[in-house]
Formats: C-alpha cells, structure tokens, sequence
C-alpha cells in the first residue's frame, strides 16, 4: 500500500467517488503544484458505483450532466449501467493522474482544527494494518457520499440474492420498488420487495465468514 504523507498537505480529500474524482482532478489541472492526496476508505474507487452491484443497476441523471467537463461523454447514450459508469470513473483517475493520489484502505476517524497554525490535523484508522495515523493538511475537502456503506452492503448482497434465489420474482419486484420511489417509507418498499426484513447472512457469506451453503 502506498505510504501515507508525513508532510503537511495542501489538500486533503475524503473519499474517491465520482467527487472525489473530479475534485482532485480539477486541482492538479488548475494549482499543479500544491500536493494533495485522496483518502479512499474500501478498497476500491467508484464510491456508489463500485459499491451497488445489483442487476439493473443504472444512472438516474443523464450522463451529459453526470460526466466531468473535461472529459464529456460522447456517447450516444445517456443513461447507462453502474459497470459502465465505474470503467468511466476507472479510466478518468488514470488519465488525469488521480489514480496514484489515492491511499485505500484509509478511514478517517476525527478532524480537528488549529486556527494558530491554520492546519488540519486527521485522525485516520489504517484497515489493513490495524493502526492509526495523524495527517495534517491545509484544506480539507469531504467527498464521501451520504450512505452507511455497512448497511447499504447488508441490503445490496440481500438484494441479489433475491435474484439469484428467484428472479422471476425478483425482477418485478424490483421494478415496483424503483418505481415507487419516493412515495412509500424506503424500508417497507424493499420488505414488499423482499418478502421479508433484510438480513445480513448474504454479506457475511460475501465476506467469507459463513459458510456459502448457510
């Protein structure tokens, strides 16, 4: 894993989602030199894209809207799956040098503000090693989304396996649920989807703490 700075930064932003990105993108196009770093804490970038793997999966915003201005889609397509959108993510971080910005694996814990020294100073938890870090940075920029990722990952493996166990009923279920959106409580749409409250054994199986077979 690449090594966390141990000098003050410039700019330190939270989160390697589609924010993320274009955040850190923009910068090393318009200040080149000021030093920045992109603290990502899955393993992955993509944030929501890489995150929900369902079937169906799709952008709600045309990708015109949705896409950087320095590289707009051309597609002739506007609305497109998750995957497609995540090699689009993929390959923006690549072209634009943000892909070795990004530290994963990196889950920041507490900031804290020095008006003396005009610095911040994140407490950041390292998942792989197990320890924890100060950084110290002059800007602080939060990219990381609105969801629990830990629940969300609970309702997207439960989900799919709904669609692995039936998709014939799965599928219009499905269909029902997004297009019901926004006019019934989002937890008793995905029981009417599901059949039944969410349950976690999906994503422990996932993670390969249950036995697949369980």
């Amino acid at each position: 894993m690449r090594e966390l700075p141990k000098d003050c930064l410039d700019v330190l932003i939270v989160g390697a989602g589609i924010s993320g990105i274009g955040a850190a993108a923009t910068l090393r196009k318009t200040l080149p030199h000021k030093r920045i770093a992109v603290l990502e804490s899955r393993a992955q970038l993509g944030g929501t894209w890489d995150l929900f793997r369902y079937p169906g999966i799709r952008s709600d915003s045309d990708m015109y809207t949705l896409s950087f201005r320095d590289r707009p889609w051309r597609s002739e397509r506007s609305i497109i799956d998750g995957p497609t959108i995540l090699g689009y993510l993929r390959e923006t971080a690549e072209q634009t040098g943000v892909a070795s910005l990004i530290h994963y694996g990196i889950e920041v814990r507490a900031a804290h503000w020095s008006s003396a020294e005009r610095c911040w100073t994140v407490l950041v938890h390292d998942r792989e090693a197990g320890s924890d870090h100060e950084l110290r940075c002059r800007f602080l920029h939060l990219c990381a989304g609105y969801y629990s990722y830990k629940w969300a990952e609970v309702l997207d493996a439960d989900a799919y396996g709904f669609f692995r166990e039936a998709p014939d009923q799965a599928a219009p279920r499905f269909r029902t649920l997004l297009e019901s959106g926004g006019t019934v409580d989002p937890m008793d749409l995905y029981v009417a989807f599901r059949g039944r409250q969410p349950q976690p054994e999906a994503l422990l199986r996932r993670a390969g703490l249950l036995n697949p077979t369980a």
